[in-house]
């Protein structure tokens, strides 16, 4: 399935963890290195990534970094990275987890450097999933989502199984100009991120359906604001690095 269709989310509150410290980020072939038995391809898509990749970049990546961010976006097959990590980050294993804390550490130093934008975003839902949401529901992201900028984009990949998907976002991160089509025009929500269904127009004779989504600012597990900003720079202290901080929280300490 489209990764801008595929959407993992759950109701779980993720418990935060204190204690947990910064390692030093490592080249993209090391943090890749301890998965490149999962992933079909993996040396020579990092290879094609390298070639293609966003370098110099306009916003302070380093080339592994604009490198990690390339090869996420690369779907080559039902077993390319994106779709790999995404499928770990769901189960919520964190033994499954821990080969990946060093490709995710670069790959989330490289979103920190993109401003967040505040924008409606566009996905695709599958017809399964839009039917079990509520109006009112609370969704907390379990993977990393994939949206795009461009409703028209998303619509020529909806089918008859799919409709499409609104999402009002201020955390989403804009890797236009990083990823492996530019056209997508694909924004990034991030594991932690909370979402709150606002309207189902599903049976809707006359227009289209689609279902409007919009992201909340509660903290998860009601941790303080400014508790967080005693401790970070206000100015990336963002509802997206808020949410980042906590799920990283519970995977770093397995390095």
């Amino acid at each position: 399935m489209n990764r801008f269709i595929r959407f993992e989310y759950n109701d779980k509150k993720i418990q935060p963890i204190d204690d947990w410290k910064d390692e030093s980020l490592l080249s993209i072939d090391l943090a890749l290195q301890s998965v490149s038995s999962i992933v079909d391809r993996l040396d020579y898509y990092i290879k094609d990534a390298k070639h293609f990749r966003h370098y110099p970049s306009d916003h302070g990546l380093t080339e592994d970094e604009s490198v990690a961010l390339y090869l996420y976006t690369n779907d080559w097959n039902d077993q390319s990275l994106n779709r790999i990590l995404n499928s770990t980050l769901q189960s919520e294993d964190q033994a499954a987890l821990k080969p990946w804390l060093n490709f995710l550490k670069l790959f989330y130093k490289a979103l920190e450097k993109l401003s967040p934008i505040h924008n409606t975003i566009w996905r695709g839902l599958t017809i399964e999933i839009a039917e079990k949401l509520n109006e009112n529901e609370d969704l907390i992201l379990c993977s990393v989502i994939s949206c795009s900028l461009s409703s028209t984009m998303i619509e020529h990949l909806l089918d008859d199984k799919s409709v499409l998907c609104s999402i009002k976002s201020f955390s989403g991160k804009n890797i236009q100009g990083y990823t492996s089509k530019n056209d997508e025009d694909e924004v990034l929500l991030l594991p932690g991120t909370r979402l709150r269904v606002k309207c189902k127009q599903l049976n809707n004779e006359q227009d289209k359906p689609i279902i409007y989504l919009e992201e909340i600012n509660e903290v998860i597990n009601n941790v303080e604001r400014h508790d967080m900003n005693n401790s970070l720079n206000e100015e990336v202290i963002s509802e997206f690095l808020i949410n980042l901080i906590i799920f990283l929280s519970n995977i770093i300490t397995l390095i």
